[in-house]
């Protein structure tokens, strides 16, 4: 079977798309596919970088020097808004 990506445009990392709920499978290339739980502190320097500044979130649950961006109360930024492109 193969994975499909999506990724918000603008985005650097790909997030495969899975029935699973827990995992947050990623890629930077499509290739080699890593898994935020078990997976960030294998990641390199640069891809870690990238990894905390789009999802800052996250990188806060397993990095305590990420910053997590002040939530505003505005919405328009919200996921079901936002463009996302596709790929298998």
């Amino acid at each position: 079977m193969q994975s499909k990506f999506m990724r918000p445009k603008g985005n650097i990392i790909w997030e495969m798309i899975t029935d699973e709920e827990g995992p947050l499978y990623f890629s930077f290339d499509k290739k080699t596919i890593y898994n935020f739980w078990t997976d960030y502190w294998n990641l390199t320097d640069e891809e870690r970088s990238i990894f905390d500044k789009e999802y800052p979130v996250m990188a806060a649950l397993k990095n305590p020097d990420v910053t997590v961006p002040e939530y505003d109360g505005n919405d328009s930024d919200s996921e079901d808004e936002e463009e996302y492109e596709y790929s298998d």
